[in-house]
């Protein structure tokens, strides 16, 4: 009888702990469905460029969950349970709650680079520390980078930090494209912002002193005539080199959050972001280099287009150095500089291709 007992208790044991582990797995299987889902619906948006919302990240925590870089595989989405599937679109990600699915776009002028933006409910605060044009120009171009979600359940809204005071600039929440026309008509410096900040305030101080420990919340970027310049992260003590808005808005969504070793999801997501858009650039700079020196050749063994020849030439030579230095240590501010500047000069020789009437706006 005893004995009997013991077994008993045995395989009621056994059971609990089946039904314990199975349940655990079956959650583990929804989790990594929802983030192919999630997957799906940004490949969707990509292709057409139009923002949805996506509340299945709403039915478990997903936090955990950041793009890696998987080399030699493509890059992926990696959780606390497990790595979920290549990734082969650029995809900035936070999945924390329900979240907005909308796509981004960097034009070189030859080339045009789309990037998608997952991230949860938020609101998106400026505080500018000087009325200059610089400033007032990269918050026009951050604001022009993040999504807009005017006719989507879940909204990424925009306004001013000003010491411990929202402005509501509309007058309530404000939509992108309204806060874009508040940038056009609005010229005010603010004073840092001291305002304690829920979890859904993502802080974009722009000053000329910032540095590490500077602000309190959110990133920090110092303003700079030619676009290119340094950002400061809170909770973490690196300098980050920017070039364009996506290296910001990468810490913006990546945010202050420490993993188990200490390295907050932004500085993650920045590494990502960097390391997809060297390679990509890198690709496209040496395909559009063969086809302008096909097109050109074309326009010379035709006789037509004479004029184009020489732009031609310089064009192709300005994307080889391109190809070579994308890949370059992008947090290396001369380093950016120069790629910086060389892209802009491909961007002018593109233009003047385009003037001419030898191409057409990518």
């Amino acid at each position: 009888m005893i004995f009997g007992i013991i077994v008993s208790v045995f395989i009621l044991y056994f059971l609990i702990q089946y039904a314990s582990n199975y349940a655990g797995f079956q959650k583990d299987v929804q989790k990594v469905t929802i983030i192919k889902n999630l997957k799906i619906t940004a490949e969707s948006v990509y292709t057409y460029g139009n923002p949805v919302d996506f509340p299945d990240t709403s039915r478990y925590d997903f936090s955990s969950c950041y793009m890696i870089i998987n080399k030699p595989e493509p890059p992926n989405i990696k959780c606390d349970f497990g790595e979920v599937g290549s990734v082969l679109i650029p995809m900035l990600l936070s999945a924390d709650g329900e979240v907005v699915v909308d796509r981004a776009d960097l034009n070189f002028g030859w080339h045009v680079m789309h990037w998608i933006e997952v991230m949860p409910e938020s609101v998106i605060l400026f505080t500018p520390m000087d009325s200059s044009e610089v400033t007032w120009n990269l918050m026009k171009n951050l604001t022009d980078v993040l999504p807009s979600t005017e006719n989507l359940e879940n909204n990424i809204t925009y306004d001013f930090c000003d010491g411990n005071t929202l402005t509501y600039a509309c007058g309530g929440p404000c939509e992108k494209f309204s806060f874009m026309t508040v940038l056009d008509s609005v010229r005010d410096s603010a004073s840092r912002c001291t305002r304690s900040l829920s979890k859904k305030y993502r802080l974009i101080t722009i000053s000329n002193n910032c540095g590490p420990g500077f602000s309190n919340y959110g990133v920090c970027v110092k303003p700079s005539q030619d676009g290119v310049g340094v950002a400061y992260l809170a909770g973490s003590g690196e300098t980050y080199v920017y070039k364009d808005p996506l290296d910001i808005i990468a810490l913006v969504i990546g945010g202050s959050e420490k993993d188990v070793l200490g390295k907050t999801f932004g500085e993650k997501l920045y590494d990502y972001k960097n390391e997809v858009w060297g390679e990509r650039l890198s690709l496209a700079a040496k395909i559009m280099k063969q086809r302008m020196l096909l097109v050109s050749s074309r326009y010379q063994y035709l006789g037509e287009n004479l004029e184009c020849i020489p732009i031609y030439a310089n064009l192709a030579g300005m994307l080889a150095s391109i190809t070579d230095m994308a890949k370059g240590n992008y947090k290396n501010e001369a380093v950016m500089r120069n790629l910086a500047t060389r892209l802009k000069e491909a961007e002018s020789l593109y233009q003047d291709l385009v003037d001419l009437g030898c191409e057409y706006y990518v």
